[in-house]
């Protein structure tokens, strides 16, 4: 008996499951059928609204610029659309024209310009050339060369006067040497040294009362020894 019940509480549950799906089907298929449903009539009003619009009018608004002139203007649509033809045609001509122009005025004032700067171009050349650079610089002035001075002879020529009666002894004679050649920035000489140049000058000396004396000379005011 239990095994009969429980045959049976499972196939009543197969039962339940089978028209639940089939309730879900039914479901599915109405949801269908309204969707087309909605379609349809979607379709019937765009086709009511095409019946409706006039294709002709339709075509004539091909052009809305020459229909937006037309109106300002109160010319026809078409008047003004063959007004924009001839304009556009007549900027083009305009354009390639003065395209045309400036080319030509360009290459016929290079060509104008040509002969001038051709004329112009050695001497620019020759001007730019590293001979004509060394042409153009100041050639140096050059100094004489100067002979050395005998600072012997310097100091001869400066501080000793010719005087027949003089008489100059070597240490006054060295001592006034020392300072002319300190004055002047010029190198000492030793006494054997400065007497052994005055001879090689000719200068006349004598050796009295053990003293070298030089004869016939004197120094100059402007010495300090004197």
């Amino acid at each position: 008996m239990a095994t009969d019940s429980r045959v049976q509480s499972i196939g009543g549950a197969a039962a339940s499951r089978t028209f639940c799906a089939g309730i879900e089907t039914l479901a599915g298929e109405l949801a269908s059928a309204e969707e087309a449903e909605r379609l349809r009539a979607d379709d019937a009003k765009l086709a009511t609204k095409m019946a409706g619009m006039d294709l002709a009018a339709v075509m004539k608004s091909a052009d809305p610029q020459s229909e937006a002139l037309a109106r300002f203007t109160g010319l026809s649509p078409a008047t003004m659309r063959d007004a924009l033809a001839v304009l556009v045609a007549v900027l083009i001509e305009l354009g390639s024209g003065f395209g045309l122009w400036v080319v030509t005025v360009g290459s016929e004032a290079k060509m104008a310009a040509a002969p001038l700067l051709n004329a112009q171009s050695p001497s620019m050349a020759g001007a730019s050339s590293p001979q004509a650079k060394m042409a153009a610089a100041p050639l140096p002035v050059k100094k004489p060369a100067q002979k050395p001075v005998d600072p012997v002879k310097a100091f001869a020529k400066a501080m000793l006067a010719e005087r027949a009666t003089g008489e100059v002894t070597a240490a006054e004679l060295h001592g006034a040497y020392v300072e002319w050649a300190r004055r002047e920035g010029i190198e000492e000489m030793s006494a054997t040294a400065l007497g052994r140049r005055l001879s090689a000058l000719q200068f006349a000396r004598v050796k009295r009362g053990g003293r070298v004396l030089y004869t016939g000379v004197a120094l100059a005011a402007g010495s300090r020894v004197n």
